[in-house]
């Protein structure tokens, strides 16, 4: 029986689902494969080299075999097609933006993703939140701690997993876009919320106050400042064009007259903010060494 093979919508009806048992990589020779550990084995891998088994680790173990790589399998329960192209690397390419390693096996039915096993439920759930657009509420006060992880990784001083070489609490460039927020006048922000019932992407702005009136990016007092980002796994799937469109009519309701942002040079998030009516207004160094520059949006 033939599967789907339309990318969309075999993304749309992944239906991941992780197993419970711990599974294990064993590399034996060919003429001394264990009969026991085949019998189980979720999957048999013949190669030059020797036969490839990947079994449960207490199987492993109880024979005495090596292995390595204690993973979980999820099952991708939508009905690929076996000619489907684009899904293995949609997958893989989601898992990888967000630092987590992927061993897919292509089975009649299913694709089978097999997760090192302390980020098997992060990577299970990385795959819901590919299955349909995130929804959509306001940015309050409850957010701020969250904010922290996504100026993070609009800042640059986050890796993918949310660690890095800075922390953007210690970074003072970093710390006016997330302290306090919700609890200044003209503040407002937009959260998008995934299929796990996480943030995948927040955008926000907060107006310009006391000394951080004297800072280059600085227009007026009705233009206040945006901050950016969305989950590595999300970038490309238009999350930020609708969390600007939405940050937009936000900030108009509030009574702003303007929105002002920062951007790396050669960052291609640029080409995102000129869709939405972003003008350069000056271009200064950055706090890295290289430069920045300043796009404003009359609301």
């Amino acid at each position: 029986m033939a599967g789907e093979t339309d990318l969309d919508t075999l993304l749309a009806g992944l239906d991941p689902v992780l197993h419970p048992e711990v599974l294990v990589w064993c590399s034996v020779p060919h003429d001394a494969v264990p009969e026991k550990a085949a019998a189980v084995a979720f999957a048999r891998i013949v190669e030059e080299e020797g036969t490839t088994l990947i079994v449960p680790i207490e199987v492993a173990e109880r024979l005495g075999l090596a292995h390595e790589m204690p993973s979980r399998r999820i099952e991708l329960r939508v009905h690929s097609d076996l000619a489907a192209v684009g899904l293995t690397a949609a997958v893989a390419g989601a898992l990888a933006a967000e630092g987590i390693s992927a061993n897919v096996i292509a089975a009649f039915h299913h694709d089978h993703v097999l997760a090192p096993e302390p980020d098997a439920a992060d990577a299970r759930d990385v795959l819901r939140e590919l299955t349909g657009p995130p929804v959509l509420r306001p940015a309050t006060a409850d957010d701020a701690e969250g904010l922290w992880l996504f100026v993070g990784w609009a800042g640059h001083a986050l890796g993918a997993r949310g660690d890095g070489p800075e922390d953007p609490r210690e970074v003072p460039k970093l710390r006016r876009y997330v302290e306090g927020f919700g609890g200044r006048p003209g503040d407002v922000g937009v959260v998008a919320v995934g299929p796990t019932g996480r943030a995948v992407g927040a955008a926000w702005a907060r107006p310009f106050v006391g000394d951080e009136r004297a800072d280059e990016t600085y227009v007026d007092d009705a233009t206040p400042e945006v901050a950016i980002a969305c989950r590595p796994s999300q970038r490309g799937r238009g999350v930020g064009d609708t969390l600007l469109v939405a940050l937009a009519d936000a900030a108009r309701a509030e009574g702003h007259t303007g929105l002002v942002l920062s951007v790396r040079e050669g960052n291609p998030a640029r080409r995102l903010y000129e869709r939405h009516g972003f003008v350069v207004i000056g271009t200064v160094p950055n706090r890295i060494g290289g430069r920045s520059t300043h796009m404003l949006l009359r609301l």
